[in-house]
């Protein structure tokens, strides 16, 4: 069995053609009660990702990942201690 090919980095041009698809998504009921696409923020480059569930219903108001009170709250609470900003993840 021969080793996988190494992946290329992602791109802003590459992460740019899904956001854009699923802005646009009809292909399941979520849409229908939903304000907005809350994607993914961050640098490409990032060390760490952190996956959601799902966005609550105030980062479905404001678009972006993580900002409700539980999300939120534990976001800015594990940055703390680790000197980090929630922009680096």
């Amino acid at each position: 069995m021969s080793a996988a090919a190494p992946q290329p980095t992602p791109t802003a041009a590459t992460i740019e053609s899904p956001r854009a698809q699923a802005a646009v998504c009809e292909r399941c009921e979520l849409y229908l009660e939903a304000e907005q696409t809350v994607f993914g923020e961050g640098p490409v480059g990032a060390q760490l990702m952190l996956v959601g569930e799902q966005p609550g219903d105030r980062e479905d108001r404001a678009g972006h990942p993580f900002v409700g009170l539980r999300a939120g709250s534990w976001m800015t609470r594990w940055h703390a201690p680790r000197s980090t900003e929630r922009t680096s993840t």
